[in-house]
């Protein structure tokens, strides 16, 4: 990943993105940091497909329009994870282990979603009212200073969807169909 998206492999890296098609209050919010932002950390950016690039430019700062195959390098690198509450999101992020901060579509099954995920100690919620530039810079300097609770929402993000599933539930048929045979 740090080779794919020219990254300092000293520097913390935020990868945040809103979806497919982006999110437009993500974007800003990144775009809103990314000067003060770039000091402490860099940031991989997805804005969406059908976004407007953004105007900001940092040498930490490498936006995307979509991401394919890259996705998976990015999540690797990535310390810390901006994103949407999409279940499929919120299951990639745990499958990898990465703190996320996410915010939820408002007045969608995301919020639900972002509880969930909130309550498991794998992310920090935000609300899309809550979401500028400056706070999300607070959340991420948080997550990314406080490394008891890094390693919490880490190890917690690991855990929230077992990888062994598929042995577990195979298991569960085959003692099922012992008892009923």
């Amino acid at each position: 990943g740090v080779e794919i998206f020219r990254l300092d492999p000293e520097r913390a890296t935020v990868f945040a993105f809103g979806g497919g098609t982006g999110a437009e209050i993500i974007n800003h919010a990144v775009e809103g940091m990314v000067a003060e932002g770039c000091e402490l950390f860099q940031i991989i950016h997805v804005t969406g497909m059908q976004r407007a690039r953004p105007a900001v430019e940092h040498p930490h700062y490498h936006v995307f329009p979509f991401l394919t195959a890259e996705m998976a390098h990015a999540y690797a690198t990535a310390d810390v994870v901006v994103a949407r509450a999409g279940f499929n999101t919120i299951t990639e992020i745990a499958a990898c282990g990465k703190p996320a901060i996410l915010v939820p579509m408002r007045g969608s099954h995301q919020v639900l979603n972002a509880v969930f995920a909130a309550e498991a100690g794998v992310a920090r919620v935000m609300t899309e009212d809550a979401l500028t530039g400056e706070s999300l810079l607070g959340v991420i300097r948080e997550v990314l200073a406080d490394q008891e609770a890094y390693q919490e929402l880490s190890t917690a993000a690991a855990e929230l969807f077992p990888v062994d599933a598929a042995a577990r539930i195979l298991k569960e048929i085959t003692a099922l169909c012992g008892i009923l045979t």
